[in-house]
This record gives C-alpha cells, sequence and structure tokens, in this order.
C-alpha cells in the first residue's frame, strides 16, 4: 500500500493512523518531515523544531534526494495533514515553518 492510500479523512482532516513500528518512531508532537520507504511506511520524522536556520538548505535537499518525504504534524497516533514535500509547495511550507520557529 502507497503512502497516499493510507491518508484518511476524518472529518474533512487527512491523517494517517500509525502504525505500532511508526509509533515507536514519535518523539513528541510537532511539525515534522517523515521519510516514507517504498512500501508507504514512515521509516524516520525529522522534527522541524531540531533543524537549525542554519542548516535548513541542507535538511530540505536532504528531504527532497530522499524522494518520497511528507510534511505534516504528528499527534500521536496520526502523523496529521501530510503534504508531499517537492520543489513547489510543500518546500516553501517547511522554510515558513522553520523561519517563523
Amino acid at each position: 500500500m502507497s503512502f497516499e492510500e493510507r491518508i484518511i479523512d476524518t472529518d474533512g482532516f487527512p491523517c494517517v493512523d500509525l502504525t505500532d513500528a511508526e509509533a515507536n518512531l514519535y518523539a513528541r508532537s510537532g511539525d515534522a518531515i517523515a521519510y516514507v520507504d517504498g512500501k508507504g511506511h514512515i521509516e524516520r520524522f525529522v522534527y522541524i523544531r531540531d533543524i537549525a536556520k542554519p542548516d535548513v538548505e541542507d535538511a530540505v535537499n536532504e528531504a527532497l534526494r530522499h524522494g518520497n518525504t511528507w510534511f505534516g504534524w504528528c499527534a500521536l497516533p496520526q502523523f496529521c495533514a501530510p503534504r508531499r514535500l517537492d520543489k513547489t509547495s510543500g518546500v516553501r511550507r517547511v522554510l515558513q515553518v522553520i523561519f517563523h520557529a
């Protein structure tokens, strides 16, 4: 199952229910980049508040190189409002959140 197929609508709000393995990656609530493997499972989270402003460009480039990353926010047991990161809207949103944090 792809990550897109895992997105459910909860009263007009898109979320992905975390598996037990993914929940073990959860460190706290907050904005995060989810790195997704080829089977549609989250393999790690990078929390936005952990990215220092001087490291923003490197963090974004790493996410883009991975190729299957999503921006959203963690709220156990879900990854909420997931948006695919690409060179357009997703990256702009991440940059906005980091610079205003």
